[in-house]
Order: C-alpha cells, then structure tokens, then sequence
C-alpha cells in the first residue's frame, strides 16, 4: 500500500476514535453536536456512526428535541458492546470484577478459594468466572480480555511469574489459567492493578485530557506499589518497578526475606501491627483507645512510612496514594502522617500530596487494563 492510503487510513481512524471518545466523555450527541465540536463535516461524522453502530460500540439513544426542523437522531455508546473481567487471585480467596465500555461495575463477587498450583484449583476458578458470568448475563465471547492480578512480580514476557512466594509458590504460569478461561488472559501484579485502578477511579474511561501522574503505595503484609505517568503503567526496563518494599530505608537494619538488610518491608508492613493487636483490626482498635502499647509502636510505625513517602515523592513529584491493607485504617491519621511527611519535604511544606486509597481493588484495575487495550485499538 502507498504512503496516500496509509494516510487516508490514518486519517479515517482518527475520524472514528473521535467521534468514539466524545460520545464516552460527553454522553449522547446528535450528528450535527459531533460536527461542531469536532470540526468534522456531517458526512464525515455521519459515515464514522454508522460504522460504530454497525460494530455495536454505538446505538441510536432516541431523538432529540426538535428546535422547528426534524427532530435529530441522538447517538451516545453502548455501554454493554462488551465486557472485561478482573480476578484478584490470593493466598486465600479470588475476587472478581466485571466491567462495561464504560468501566461500569457490572458485577463484583469474591469467593474462598484457596490457591493451589493444582489443575483442579486453576478449574474451579475457571468455574467461579463463568458462573458469575452467566449471572450477570454476558456471553464468554463478549469477554475482550480477563486480567488476572497476583502478589507476585510477572516476568517480562507476561507469561508467568518470576516470584509468587505470598502464594506458596515462586512460578505461576499464565497458561494454567488459560486452560480453564477460553478468552485472551494476562498476568498482573497485585499492586500494579490496584494503581491502576487507583488511577482511573477519577478520570472518564478513554480519557487523555488532564492527566496527571500518580504512585500507588501498597502497604499490607507485603509492601509494593505501581507508577502510573500520565495513566499508563510505568514498569522498568524489566517490569521490576515500583518494589518500595525493597527500597533500603534503614542501612545495615533488620534482615529481609529478600536477602538484603533494612528493607523498607522490614518496617512498614502490616504484620507489624498485627501482631500487637492480634489483627489488624485489633491492633487500631487498641490504637483508637490509646493504649500506650500500641501507640509507641504507631509512632515509630508512622515515623518509617513517612520516611518512604518522602522518598517516593522527591523521586517522582506526584500524588502518593496509600492502599493495601493499611488504606481501610488510615483514614482518622491521614492528617498526622501528612504532618509527619511534610517536616522532610524539602520542596513544600505541606503533605497534602498524600491520600488514602480508595480501596477501588485489584480486581477492577486487572479488568480496566483489559478494557483500556481494546479501547486504544479501536
């Protein structure tokens, strides 16, 4: 083909992505809407609907109001075109997220299954997403993709794990699952999805217009994260970004499973807590009626995560989002971390770049990378 038709087919795309975005950022339009704000003939704007209607990602929404001419057609995206599907596979359970076009939850349901590196368990997972499928009324062949989040770091190729050690095993491949999932699957960490999802649960779906740059620190009994630049994952030259629990925070300081010595995980995780209060929840309860216990142990727990915060922020200069198990809790301290945060920020004296997750899931950010590639394929 010549460069000429390389061009118009470019140029065709372009048309049709478009008219696609701004029906999913603005809603319902009619042709002549759609001719205005995009500087596009009618013709042009009428050509592109058809052929997102004849793919099923449009429909014809009704008729607008008729201002003394024809009433004009209006024409808005079809939230149920398709579908993507987010499993968070732990130790202990799988969760899973079902999402529309638009990234509307279209179900969400959890079941305890604990991991097995066994057939039978890649099986019953297999069983669980097509049971929930069928009730929520979406065909398998809908399906254009099924995220699949683990506490494990993925190797470059997407095709397993290099270390799984939070579920009892160091490889998992993506194969087992695909056995029992007949739709096109991929592997993510845990904390990458949660970011992910993190991320996107304040910016429309499909969106490029103001976006910023965020980190997701995940605090639970293991301590990850994701970076997102400008809503896209940023995962190093190895996918090996983002380990903040293995960022050195004390020299020389107390062993990790690693290998190496003063860990960031050695000193945030929540395993800390835990065990002074029994559970996590134990342990803030004690916390809230001030027991003297557990505050000292709060205070020199604050004073280390403050510390990783700061770090984090003179690296990237953006929003930190903490999540993980600690992000259900830290909601009534967020204010007396922020204080702790801003004495060591040499930039500003505020710690108003730190928030608390909100609590979006692993689930719906595995399932959101699914929708967000067939969407950029559009």
């Amino acid at each position: 083909m010549d460069k000429q038709g390389v061009s118009n087919i470019s140029v065709k795309r372009l048309n049709m992505r478009a008219v696609f975005f701004y029906l999913m950022e603005r809603g319902s339009a009619s042709v002549r809407d759609l001719s205005v704000a995009l500087d596009m003939s009618a013709p042009t704007v009428i050509q592109n609907l058809n052929e997102l209607t004849e793919r099923k990602l449009v429909v014809i929404e009704g008729m607008r109001e008729s201002t003394g001419g024809r009433k004009a057609r209006a024409y808005n995206v079809n939230d149920r075109a398709c579908f993507a599907a987010g499993l968070d596979v732990t130790r202990a359970d799988v969760s899973l997220a079902i999402l529309g076009l638009r990234g509307q939850a279209v179900l969400n349901a959890k079941s305890r299954l604990p991991f097995s590196d066994r057939p039978e368990y890649y099986e019953k997972v297999g069983r669980f997403l097509s049971d929930h499928l069928e009730k929520a009324g979406v065909v398998p062949e809908e399906l254009v993709g099924v995220g699949i989040s683990l506490p494990a770091i993925i190797a470059g190729d997407g095709q397993s794990t290099t270390n799984a050690d939070p579920l009892g095993k160091r490889i998992v491949q993506l194969h087992s699952f695909k056995q029992y999932i007949p739709r096109p699957c991929r592997l993510l960490n845990d904390a990458n999805a949660g970011g992910y999802a993190e991320f996107w649960a304040g910016n429309p779906i499909g969106s490029r217009q103001g976006l910023k740059n965020l980190v997701y620190l995940s605090v639970s009994n293991t301590v990850g994260g994701s970076i997102l630049i400008e809503g896209r994952m940023f995962g190093g030259d190895d996918q090996h970004s983002a380990e903040f629990g293995h960022m050195t925070l004390v020299p020389n300081g107390k062993f990790c499973y690693c290998g190496q010595k003063g860990c960031a995980y050695c000193y945030v995780n929540t395993r800390i807590l835990s065990d002074v209060g029994g559970t996590l929840e134990g342990f803030f309860r004690q916390l809230k009626k001030d027991d003297e216990n557990a505050r000292a142990v709060w205070d020199k727990y604050l004073g280390h995560l403050a510390l990783l915060i700061n770090n984090i922020r003179c690296a990237y200069d953006c929003e930190v989002v903490v999540g993980g198990y600690l992000g259900r809790f830290l909601p009534p301290y967020l204010e007396e971390l922020r204080t702790r945060t801003a004495v060591r920020n040499i930039f500003e004296r505020s710690g108003q770049y730190v928030r608390v997750s909100a609590q979006t899931g692993a689930a719906m950010g595995a399932a959101l990378t699914c929708l967000h590639s067939f969407i950029e394929e559009i």
